[in-house]
């Protein structure tokens, strides 16, 4: 297990499975601990539906698209940090 001290996180992947309700505070609340920090949403819903839940999110993943395609945005969202 690696402990870091480091006050900065560039990214949260959320994995989701609440009411929309919910799902948006949740989102509204990490923005105001995390102001700094991007989210993005990863749950088994299709990307347009995903979009309407939680618009403000940096991107969003269709988990049905499997890891590897998470993996690549990831790695990209991290060369743009």
């Amino acid at each position: 297990m690696v402990i870091t001290r480091s006050k900065s996180i560039d990214l949260i992947i959320l994995d989701i499975g609440m009411p929309k309700d919910e799902r948006k505070t949740l989102h509204e609340v990490l923005r105001l601990f995390f102001r700094h920090t991007r989210v993005m949403i990863a749950i088994v819903y299709p990307v347009e539906n995903q979009r309407s839940m939680v618009p403000n999110a940096v991107d969003h993943h269709d988990k049905s698209q499997g890891t590897g395609v998470l993996v690549g945005k990831v790695k990209q969202f991290l060369e743009v940090v």
